[in-house]
């Protein structure tokens, strides 16, 4: 009785989608016609389903045609968010903390919306996404103690926003990454909580040095716009010089390091023979490398900016693992938890990216490299249908994917 009860809907499903599907007008020049026919129809299906619920006052129209997920802006610890959430939350439910790219100065959460909807739609995750005050005006710390107030206020009041603190993720890209690295980090070495998950999108390892291979082979996207400049703009100097970034280019800040022991450290974390071989072969950009991170010092003796003592004060930061997360010693990596990296062969990130993964492996956290031979920095979150790009949807569901299989 009931198999043949399923096969009469079955066929009446069928009946429906294929007449359905015949009235849907298509020009005969579209591109994929079959599919904006699906996409019409499933969106048609929804809407009759929305409204016939509301009407027999099951559900309001708007939640189901939202698809579950509402988006409002608030504010934590006297911090801009964005907050991404399923409709009608009844139980604690497993969260992400989001820091957004753009060179801690230039980007915005608004760029980010459809890419952190989908995240929280299809892994049913509740996402906050941190709208942190932006440098040079707002200079390190300040970005990175926002997004920590944010993380803070969520893990406090966890009860109130129905928030599951077992399982956090700690994600962002770029920049953003270089963030969320650092939070995750922060936070067990602030509170000794140890996150779930964290998910790094190409992002930024470490600022002490900026002439790995990867880094020489794909110089920045704009040619006025490189790694030196968003440092120096995030370290406060809303005036950048020529001189300022030559410094930085050509690795001076390294000569700043005068403990042999810290020296031999950090040659040792940012060693290009930690890269794994399959990442080299076949690409000559490596077989020149100078490998030496520290040359002799008297190379800076006659540079005029170290008369300049908060220039000197503010670049001797930069192997504080609070602005070099990749510089951390392993005591701190062996609890990170585990981690997603998007890396992608095209970027000048490329390397440092590689080698962290490698220590974090050694240090026995588990991680899933997505490494991509097609791309470029920033493509992840182009999921504009007007740009055409197939790649970053194939992206998006790798991360949806790891987020599902490990939280």
């Amino acid at each position: 009785m009931f198999g043949k009860l399923f096969v009469a809907l079955v066929a009446l499903a069928s009946l429906y989608i294929g007449n359905e599907l015949s009235t849907v007008y298509v020009p005969e020049t579209f591109e994929s016609p079959f599919l904006y026919k699906t996409i019409f129809l499933t969106n048609k299906i929804i809407g009759n389903f929305a409204y016939y619920f509301d009407f027999l006052g099951f559900e309001h129209e708007y939640y189901i045609v939202r698809r579950a997920i509402e988006i409002y802006d608030t504010v934590f610890n006297r911090v801009s968010v964005r907050v991404y959430s399923p409709i009608k939350v009844k139980s604690s439910m497993p969260f992400m903390v989001f820091t957004h790219g753009g060179g801690y100065s230039l980007g915005h959460i608004d760029g980010f919306d459809t890419y952190l909807f989908e995240i929280a739609r299809r892994a049913n995750i509740i996402i906050i996404s941190v709208n942190y005050r932006l440098s040079p005006e707002f200079a390190f710390p300040i970005p990175l103690e926002d997004s920590f107030a944010v993380l803070e206020y969520a893990i406090d009041n966890y009860q109130v926003l129905k928030l599951d603190t077992k399982r956090i993720i700690i994600a962002g890209d770029s920049s953003g990454g270089n963030l969320a690295l650092v939070l995750s980090q922060q936070l067990y070495i602030r509170r000794q909580i140890k996150p779930r998950l964290q998910v790094l999108i190409y992002p930024w390892i470490q600022m002490l040095n900026l002439r790995f291979p990867s880094h020489l082979r794909y110089k920045a996207l704009f040619p006025t716009l490189n790694s030196a400049k968003i440092i120096l703009w995030y370290l406060g100097f809303s005036k950048v010089t020529v001189e300022m970034q030559e410094f930085l280019l050509q690795n001076k800040q390294t000569l700043l390091i005068r403990d042999q022991r810290l020296r031999d450290k950090y040659q040792s974390y940012l060693d290009i023979n930690l890269l794994p071989k399959e990442y080299k072969q076949a690409r000559s950009y490596y077989r020149d490398y100078n490998n030496i991170l520290f040359p002799n010092r008297s190379y800076l003796i006659n540079d005029p900016l170290l008369r300049n003592k908060n220039f000197v004060s503010k670049i001797e930061k930069l192997a504080d693992i609070e602005l070099s997360p990749g510089l951390a010693d392993i005591e701190i990596l062996r609890n990170m938890p585990p981690t997603y990296m998007l890396v992608f062969e095209m970027d000048g990130l490329k390397d440092e990216q590689l080698i962290f993964v490698e220590r974090l492996r050694l240090a026995g956290v588990p991680v899933n490299l997505d490494f991509n031979e097609e791309g470029f920095h920033g493509i992840a979150t182009m999921l504009d249908p007007v740009l055409g790009l197939k790649l970053p949807f194939a992206l998006l569901d790798n991360v949806v994917k790891y987020i599902e299989l490990n939280l």
